[in-house]
């Protein structure tokens, strides 16, 4: 789909954190409320799930209003014009503005061997807000969230929503075992539709359904997911120990097939 409102590739502007860079910009919602939308794809030798993202992107510019589209050859174009490897790139659009930027891929090896240490957040997220299931700017109240978490010695932290549903990470979708069933929280619920999240749906047998702290804690596995984490176990859930469920193995498996470079996989 072409039309009059499409960034051109030239419009993409992109920040270079390895160049003292002036940055022309239009003030507008986005920027002062923080009203836009992101992604961060996956760059190894190829890019990674590049339609999905665009998809998701451009599915909430549509829905907000904001008149354009980012165009899988705008994004490409950029992919090619500065070499960009073994690297996260992160896409964001507000009303006015659209830019790009990069950072390092931080999760190693270490990460999937050792599995990740969570908690339950204090804080409450409604079923209702019109943002969750969008990739929004909001993110204020995830990350301080995520930074009390670590400060605690977690790696992360899970959120319930109104009626006592876990809903998701501050970063990433969850997945739990419970009965030798694959089970994650349905939108309805309140949480961002991952990329990866809607991958395992599309290729293994997954079961939308709420769950409770009391389901996790006693649970046969659980492990998280996003773009560029992939796939990784739940160690703790506080001061309860998880198993390693056979099914997490295979859904980690599954990926390090699908993203050959990832040594976590292997």
């Amino acid at each position: 789909m072409k039309g009059k409102n499409e960034f051109l590739k030239d419009e993409i502007i992109f920040i270079d954190e390895n160049k003292n860079q002036s940055v022309l910009y239009k003030m507008d919602e986005g920027l002062q409320f923080g009203l836009g939308f992101f992604e961060t794809i996956l760059i190894r030798d190829k890019v990674y799930f590049l339609e999905e993202h665009l998809h998701r992107l451009n599915k909430s510019l549509e829905t907000f209003g904001f008149g354009f589209y980012v165009s899988f050859e705008a994004v490409e174009k950029l992919i090619q014009t500065y070499f960009l490897k073994n690297i996260a790139l992160k896409i964001i659009a507000t009303e006015k503005n659209l830019f790009a930027m990069t950072r390092p891929i931080s999760y190693n090896l270490e990460t999937y061997q050792m599995g990740k240490k969570v908690t339950i957040s204090n804080v409450i997220k409604s079923s209702h807000s019109g943002l969750l299931v969008h990739k929004s700017l909001n993110y204020g109240e995830n990350i301080l969230e995520l930074r009390k978490a670590k400060e605690s010695g977690f790696d992360d932290c899970l959120f319930l929503n109104e009626n006592g549903h876990i809903t998701e990470s501050a970063i990433a979708n969850l997945f739990i075992i419970h009965k030798d069933k694959l089970i994650t929280p349905p939108l309805s619920d309140g949480l961002l539709p991952g990329i990866i999240r809607q991958k395992i749906i599309e290729n293994f047998t997954v079961y939308e359904d709420h769950i409770t702290k009391d389901q996790l804690k006693s649970c046969q596995g659980a492990f998280l997911t996003n773009s560029l984490l992939g796939v990784v176990n739940i160690s703790h859930v506080e001061d309860i120990k998880l198993a390693n469920h056979p099914l997490s193995h295979d859904v980690a498996r599954f990926f390090g097939e699908m993203i050959p470079q990832n040594e976590k996989y292997r």
